[in-house]
């Protein structure tokens, strides 16, 4: 695959991250997650409903291109000691629901989804959030609070990631201080202090790149100018802009001073995936025929984030949960033309009595 495939990618989440920023919080979504979670609701999806979603993750690729890539990408994600990745699929039916095969050998064989059918009763919910936190190696508790009686299935996608540092910080590599923030106000904090080798300069910001251990991954930092409409900056970046920032990092020594930090973040993001081009998805003309016979659509999907940073790496986890919801049948109007001959009736609606009851067989009075 060539460098558009990732790209597209890149700009999925790109795209989703400008639609979630606020003034008033940090934020932090994980594209992997929910690229992994929508892959799977394409495989039930069909007509314009597909198309949306697969111009979304995939650009101008085919359904069957799509996930041949990213199948094999999120399979050989590597992980080791130094740095562990742990991505897992799920798929919870309602007891009674019965999805299509193919759905199902799909999800289980591109993506190793795990299928389990059970009551949506209070004990689902205990399992379902069970199998979220040991799958995010306990750094996210929960995804829902309730599994809805009139939900078909659930579709979710957990990581988590846990990186040391390459170079790991020593002790007189801390110091205190303050950390402005959005509104200009100044925060303590602690920052860990090193000199890295890989540094970011270009029209619009200066960062840097410290490379986790095994060299696999990386924390990439951008900061713009002082007194740049901040905003502004977050909304002009684009994936691929991100891609081309980490490949052409200068090989430079630079001081790099990064806040400890810990947070956790979540979202219902059905406007923001609506912003960024899936909408029939979410909508009474949804097109997901090939996942249950049933007529469903998307009902929410909750992303949940948690993250980390200190003196020996970065933990980071997050789940994505698509909750699909029944959609009622659309019906042909009927129509009663009463232009032949009819009887009618003025009824008691408390007894069912008829108060009148006649015929017409004519408007023209004799």
């Amino acid at each position: 695959m060539d460098m558009k495939t990732y790209a597209a990618l890149a700009e999925f989440g790109t795209t989703l991250f400008k639609q979630c920023l606020s003034k008033e919080e940090n934020v932090l979504i994980s594209p992997l997650s929910l690229a992994s979670a929508m892959a799977l609701l394409l495989n039930g999806a069909d007509g314009e409903t597909k198309e949306e979603l697969l111009k979304c993750l995939g650009g101008d690729q085919s359904e069957e291109d799509f996930h041949a890539f990213f199948s094999e990408y999120a399979k050989n994600l590597p992980s080791d000691e130094g740095s562990l990745l742990h991505l897992a699929n799920s798929i919870w039916i309602r007891k009674g629901i019965r999805i299509r095969r193919r759905f199902r050998k799909a999800c289980t064989s591109l993506y190793q989804a795990k299928v389990t059918a059970l009551p949506f009763d209070e004990a689902a919910v205990k399992t379902i959030n069970d199998w979220v936190k040991e799958n995010t190696k306990d750094m996210i508790d929960s995804v829902i609070d309730s599994a809805s009686p009139e939900a078909p299935l659930y579709l979710i996608n957990a990581l988590a990631f846990e990186g040391s540092w390459e170079k790991a910080y020593e002790e007189d590599q801390k110091e205190e201080g303050t950390f402005k923030n959005i509104d200009g106000e100044e925060e303590k904090g602690t920052f860990l202090l090193s000199e890295e080798n890989l540094y970011i300069d270009t029209e619009k910001c200066t960062g840097f790149v410290k490379p986790y251990a095994g060299g696999n991954y990386a924390f990439m930092a951008l900061l713009p100018p002082e007194n740049t409409d901040f905003e502004a900056f977050t909304a002009s970046l684009s994936g691929l802009e991100l891609m081309v920032m980490l490949a052409a990092a200068k090989e430079t020594k630079v001081d790099a001073v990064l806040p400890r930090f810990k947070g956790s973040w979540s979202k219902i993001m059905n406007e923001a995936l609506v912003n960024a081009g899936i909408r029939k998805a979410f909508s009474s003309e949804a097109e997901f025929d090939n996942m249950i016979r049933e007529k469903n659509a998307v009902g929410e999907v909750i992303h949940k984030t948690f993250i980390e940073v200190n003196e020996e790496g970065t933990r980071a986890g997050a789940v994505t949960a698509v909750m699909m919801k029944m959609m009622a049948l659309p019906q042909e109007k009927p129509e009663v033309r009463l232009d032949r001959p009819f009887i009618y009736a003025i009824m008691d609606r408390r007894t069912g009595v008829p108060l009148f009851l006649g015929q017409l067989i004519r408007l023209e009075e004799k």
